[in-house]
């Protein structure tokens, strides 16, 4: 629940989040299976990979803009979430 922990969104918000990741897992899983690079990869750069820039991916079968725009708003969050929790890690000193 990244969006709803950290921001403390409302139920509807949240399962429309749930229900965007789902679909982005389900285009992952989707790409992976058909590229054999994405394959034999890490599934975190893959994973950035369909979520870098401004939007997400286009989803197949096409879904309505208006899913496709909160496709793109989900991934965005997820986007910003995994670059700040990247910059938190970076910044504490590790204990070795």
């Amino acid at each position: 629940r990244m969006g709803c922990v950290v921001n403390a969104s409302s139920t509807t918000s949240c399962g429309a989040l749930r229900d965007n990741l789902w679909a982005l897992g389900g285009e992952l899983m989707r790409r992976r299976y058909d590229d054999d690079e994405l394959t034999r990869g890490d599934v975190k750069d893959a994973l950035r990979q369909l979520i870098d820039g401004d939007a997400g991916p286009l989803i197949w079968p096409h879904i309505t803009e208006s899913q496709q725009d909160a496709l793109d708003a989900t991934c965005r969050k997820l986007n910003r979430f995994l670059r700040d929790r990247a910059a938190v890690r970076s910044s504490v000193p590790r204990e070795d």
